[in-house]
C-alpha cells in the first residue's frame, strides 16, 4: 500500500489508516497515539522559517494557514540540510507537543509561492476526487516533478 492510498478516503468516507485502527487493535499507547495522530493529519505548504541541527528540529509556519502558529518538526537529517526560506509540502503528524513529517517532502524554492498557490489550486479543481488533502497532494507531486528542488538521500552506516 503506498502512502497516499493508507491516507486516502476511499470506504465509506474512511482511510486506510482509520480502517485498521478499527480492526487492529494497538500494541500500546505509542502506537494509538501515532495512529490517531495519523487520522487527523493533513497536507499542506510551509515555510521554512529556521533549523537547529543540534536539537534536530525545524520551525515551520503554514503558508496558507491562518494562525501564525510557528510549528516545530523534529527530523534530525531535515534540519542539517533543509534551506532556510524554502517551501515545503507534506504531512505533519502532531504528537504531544512536537510534529513529524509522514516521510515524504517535497522541497520548493520561496520564490514559486505566488506560482505554486496559484498553480496547484487550478490542478486541485482537475483533480476533483472528493477528498481535498488527496486533491492537494497529487497537484503538489506533479508540482514537484516540474518545479520541485531535488533531494538526495545518502546511506549511513
Amino acid at each position: 500500500m503506498s502512502l497516499l492510498e493508507a491516507y486516502k478516503k476511499y470506504r465509506n468516507n474512511r482511510s486506510a489508516v482509520s480502517e485498521y485502527m478499527e480492526q487492529f487493535e494497538a500494541e500500546n499507547n505509542i502506537e494509538k497515539e501515532l495512529l490517531s495522530a495519523m487520522v487527523k493529519s493533513d497536507t499542506a505548504l510551509y515555510h521554512v522559517m529556521e533549523r537547529n541541527p543540534e536539537k534536530g528540529t525545524v520551525l515551520l509556519k503554514g503558508v496558507t494557514s491562518k494562525s501564525d502558529d510557528i510549528i516545530t518538526l523534529v527530523d534530525i537529517e531535515f534540519s542539517k540540510s533543509i534551506p532556510l526560506n524554502a517551501l515545503i509540502f507534506t504531512r505533519l503528524i502532531e504528537l504531544n507537543g512536537f510534529c513529524m513529517s509522514s516521510g515524504l517532502v517535497f522541497v520548493f524554492k520561496e520564490e514559486h509561492l505566488q506560482f505554486l498557490l496559484k498553480r496547484s489550486k487550478k490542478m486541485m479543481k482537475k483533480v476533483n476526487s472528493g477528498d481535498e488533502s488527496i486533491d492537494r497532494f497529487i497537484a503538489y507531486f506533479y508540482l514537484n516533478r516540474s518545479d520541485g528542488q531535488d533531494i538526495y538521500f545518502k546511506h549511513i552506516d
